[in-house]
């Protein structure tokens, strides 16, 4: 567990997850609205060389998926999926969830996992559960 006081830091604590993580890697993403997955995912992404300018929340898109420049020995492609909005997993079957989710190049984060459980419970998966403390304070658990 740990404790981020700013964007800055919540950021920073993602390039540090980032240093561990793999192609074919699932990382599950437990909080509430405004509670750091996305700004912890722009950590990842700029470790892997993408600019964090360039990271948005797939919210309204489902999944956005970033192509790596750095250590690409580990993974070509992060894919970010956001199922908040979603009803059911068709939507998402449909644009290829599946295969995203068995590619040994891609590092896939998934917001709001519980939509998705029946993806994902056969799949080895790291979950990470973010809770908004005070104004900038984020505690972020392994």
């Amino acid at each position: 567990m740990t404790t981020t006081s700013s964007t800055e830091d919540t950021i920073e604590f993602g390039k540090k997850f980032a240093q561990q993580l793999h192609g074919g890697d699932i990382i599950l993403l437990e909080g509430e609205l405004g509670s750091g997955k996305t700004t912890f995912v722009k950590g990842i992404c700029e470790y892997f060389g993408i600019s964090k300018e360039e990271v948005r929340s797939p919210t309204f898109t489902i999944i956005n998926t970033y192509s790596t420049t750095e250590n690409q020995h580990r993974a070509e492609q992060l894919v970010h999926i956001d199922t908040y909005r979603l009803k059911d997993t068709e939507e998402l079957k449909e644009i290829g969830i599946e295969e995203m989710l068995s590619d040994p190049n891609s590092i896939v984060f998934i917001e709001w996992p519980a939509k998705v459980e029946e993806l994902t419970e056969y799949k080895e998966t790291k979950t990470i559960k973010f809770e908004h403390k005070e104004e900038n304070e984020r505690m972020i658990k392994l």
